[in-house]
C-alpha cells in the first residue's frame, strides 16, 4: 500500500498545470467598468458605466506543475464614464478608446489559480464628451494622441490548457482627458478600471 501511494504521489508531483511548459498564444475579451477618480473637485459624481476590452494574449511559461511565466498582451480598449453636474443635474457621458501594450508577470498555482500583474502603456487613439446623444467635445484626430501608464493586479483560474477566467483591476495614471478638455472638469482625473473575461488559445 505505501509502495502504491509512494508511486501516486511521485506522479502527480509531475503531473504539469498545463500540457505545455513553454507558451501559450490566444485571445484575451470581456467587458470593463470605469471609475473616474476627481482629484479636487466636489461638485460632480462620476458614475461608472460598461465598456469593454480585447488583446492578443501571449506566455512565456517556465517550469512544470507550478508555474512562473512572462505575458504579452496587445489589445484595445473602450472606457465609458458617466459625469454628473450636482448643480444643474446634466449628466455627461465620457467616452476612450485606447490602444494598449502590457507586459507583465503571471504565477500559477497547482490548483489552476494565478495571479499575475503587470504594467500598461496606453495611446489613447479617442475621446469624447456627449451630452444627450450630442458631441459637446472631442480630441482632434490630427492632433497627437495622448499617453497614459497603467498598473494592473489579477486573479483567474485556468479551467483547461486552452481556456482560463481572469478578474483584473487596473490603475491609471495621467490626466488624459483634463489635457485635451474632454472631460468637463476643471480637475485632475485618472482613471481605475476593472475588468473580467476569458483567455482563449492555443498551447505550444
Amino acid at each position: 500500500m505505501a509502495a502504491i501511494l509512494a508511486v501516486t504521489g511521485a506522479a502527480w508531483a509531475q503531473e504539469p498545470v498545463k500540457k505545455h511548459d513553454w507558451a501559450f498564444i490566444g485571445l484575451e475579451v470581456g467587458p470593463n467598468y470605469t471609475f473616474w477618480s476627481v482629484s479636487d473637485n466636489p461638485y460632480h459624481k462620476i458614475s461608472p458605466q460598461p465598456g469593454i476590452v480585447g488583446s492578443m494574449h501571449v506566455e512565456f511559461l517556465f517550469g512544470k506543475r507550478q508555474q512562473s511565466g512572462i505575458n504579452l498582451n496587445v489589445g484595445v480598449e473602450w472606457l465609458n464614464a458617466g459625469v454628473q453636474e450636482v448643480e444643474n443635474g446634466s449628466t455627461h457621458r465620457v467616452q476612450a478608446m485606447d490602444v494598449f501594450f502590457a507586459l507583465g508577470y503571471k504565477y500559477t498555482f497547482r490548483n489552476g489559480l494565478f495571479l499575475e500583474i503587470r504594467p500598461q502603456f496606453d495611446i489613447y487613439a479617442s475621446c469624447e464628451r456627449r451630452l444627450n446623444g450630442t458631441s459637446e467635445a472631442k480630441h482632434d484626430p490630427k492632433a497627437k494622441s495622448p499617453m497614459g501608464f497603467s498598473v494592473g493586479a489579477g486573479a483567474g483560474y485556468n479551467f483547461t490548457d486552452n481556456f482560463a477566467v481572469f478578474f483584473r483591476y487596473k490603475k491609471g495614471f495621467g490626466d488624459v482627458f483634463n489635457t485635451e478638455g474632454v472631460m468637463p472638469l476643471a480637475c485632475k482625473e485618472t482613471s481605475n478600471v476593472i475588468e473580467m473575461g476569458v483567455t482563449i488559445g492555443l498551447t505550444l
